[in-house]
């Protein structure tokens, strides 16, 4: 089941729908862990009415923000961006900060080349689910977070501002009615 308005990204090449858990089904044999968190935000995202891939975010209590808890793009659609594109587009849609850890790392420097508000938090070494009971070896791990930049141009009085939202285009409500009287009147 779909819920909410699909979210149109890349023009029409991929639409992004808010999915619920029970969703995950389809995408389950393709990823390393199984079963589903309770408590995640989910969505799915199709091209021309075909299932394209899943993202899950969780909440990071400790950091105040959001983490990507599930990514999977399925084999028939892998190496075409779709990851990438669907990370930043759910990145953009939240206020606050999304980080995603993963073991690609070339994943995360794709993510920071391409977009300047993914910057790169922590690139080492953590023991896997199989080291940790051995003590043996590590696994690479890259972590990139999304904070766009705060600061903004009013588009009125050309004041420096910050705010949350990364489009903002006025510093005040004064501002944004002044637009809004000039384009009526143009």
């Amino acid at each position: 089941m779909i819920l909410g308005r699909p979210y149109l990204l890349d023009g029409s090449r991929l639409i992004i729908h808010r999915a619920s858990a029970s969703e995950y089904l389809p995408f389950e044999e393709h990823h390393y862990l199984s079963g589903h968190a309770v408590g995640t935000r989910c969505f799915l995202s199709t091209h021309h009415g075909e299932l394209t891939a899943w993202i899950s975010l969780i909440w990071q209590v400790g950091s105040g923000g959001w983490r990507v808890h599930r990514l999977v793009v399925l084999p028939e659609h892998r190496h075409q961006g779709i990851a990438q594109l669907l990370v930043t587009w759910i990145a953009e849609q939240h206020t606050e900060p999304v980080s995603i850890r993963t073991r690609n790392a070339a994943f995360v420097e794709a993510l920071i080349a391409a977009e300047e508000d993914w910057r790169a938090s922590r690139h080492g070494t953590h023991p896997t689910a199989a080291d940790s009971r051995t003590g043996k070896g590590s696994t690479v791990a890259a972590t990139a977070v999304y904070r766009p930049d705060p600061s903004h141009r009013c588009e009125v009085c050309r004041v420096t501002f910050r705010s949350a939202r990364k489009h903002s285009r006025y510093c005040s409500g004064r501002c944004r009615t002044a637009a809004y009287r000039d384009r009526r009147a143009a």
